[in-house]
């Protein structure tokens, strides 16, 4: 015999009980609706899935002195001498391509300006290495695809050869080493242009 008195949810039928959901559901929502309406729910209006974003830091890249056009400057090559970085490095100073040879990327030890138009160019300056110990490098630009390494012929009869790197060379020189010529040699070993140093 069934309980008399149970009046609860369970006590529809099976399609009652889905009205009552529904009308439960459409309560609900027009309750929400009334609410957005009166302020009490703010609407989030944020992108989905963006956050905010900060500029990549400028890893790689060179500060142009004050002094020089802002153009930017380009490392040609790096190389390790005795625990530090020698960089070779071109850039554009009143509307010149100018060459300079420094162990800080940050200031340009030396500038060599001007003579950048022939088809090779070479340089000997002195550096001071982080150590403070001064060094002698001879460097400079080749305006050659074809050349991929400078042969050095020095005062002395003795000689060297580098490889090219995005066009430039850079050596370091002992006292003995005094460059008398060089030869830009191309991967077949074939020459293709010598020079002389300038300055």
């Amino acid at each position: 015999m069934a309980a008399e008195g149970h009046t609860g949810f369970f006590s529809h039928t099976k399609g009652q009980r889905s009205t009552l959901k529904r009308k439960a559901i459409f309560s609900v929502l027009i309750t929400a609706l009334m609410l957005l309406q009166t302020g009490c729910i703010m609407p989030d209006n944020s992108p989905v899935g963006l956050q905010p974003t900060t500029p990549p830091d400028a890893v790689g890249t060179l500060p142009v002195p004050p002094t020089l056009d802002p153009a930017v400057p380009a490392i040609l090559l790096q190389q390790s001498v005795e625990g530090a970085s020698l960089y070779l490095i071109r850039y554009t100073s009143a509307g010149q391509t100018c060459l300079s040879a420094t162990f800080d990327q940050r200031m340009f030890a030396t500038q060599r300006c001007g003579l950048l138009a022939s088809t090779a160019v070479g340089f000997v300056d002195t550096l001071t290495h982080p150590t403070g110990r001064a060094m002698r490098v001879a460097y400079g630009l080749v305006n050659n695809s074809s050349i991929s390494a400078v042969a050095f012929e020095f005062t002395n009869g003795a000689n060297s050869n580098i490889f090219t790197e995005n066009g430039g060379y850079a050596m370091i020189l002992d006292d003995a080493q005094i460059p008398r010529r060089l030869h830009g040699i191309n991967q077949y070993g074939n020459l293709v242009v010598s020079w002389s140093i300038t300055g």
